[in-house]
């Protein structure tokens, strides 16, 4: 039926050929439709693969600054710790020797609000 209708549109002699080349633009639509799309599937993987990327690097570089203000604060409490034994070790009595610990104590960030330290 389509054939005949072709037919008698372009003659006899060339519904072949026009059927070959319909055929042919029909298949490379039907391709470059398909690479579109996997283009485009693919561009957002990249994308996302991105954005992963960044995110672990973002992820990483908290982690490594969580860690050195861990340090420093460790350093801290270090330093703390190391005067009050020197002024615990220097204390010429018991009661110089128990306000040098309780100091230190009070120089601790987790103490600092204690209701013994804010008296002080």
């Amino acid at each position: 039926m389509i054939i005949t209708w072709l037919a008698g549109i372009v003659g006899p002699r060339l519904v072949r050929p026009v059927l070959i080349v319909g055929a042919v633009l029909l298949v490379l639509s039907v391709l470059g439709v398909g690479k579109c799309v996997y283009d485009r599937g693919e561009r957002a993987q990249v994308r996302q693969t991105e954005r992963s990327s960044e995110a672990i690097a973002d992820a990483a570089e908290n982690a490594v600054a969580v860690i050195t203000n861990r340090t420093e604060a460790d350093r801290g409490f270090d330093a703390i710790v190391s005067e009050a034994a020197k002024d615990i070790e220097n204390a010429p009595n018991a009661a110089i020797a128990h306000d040098a610990a309780l100091s230190a104590v009070c120089q601790l960030p987790i103490y600092s609000k204690d209701p013994a330290c804010t008296v002080r």
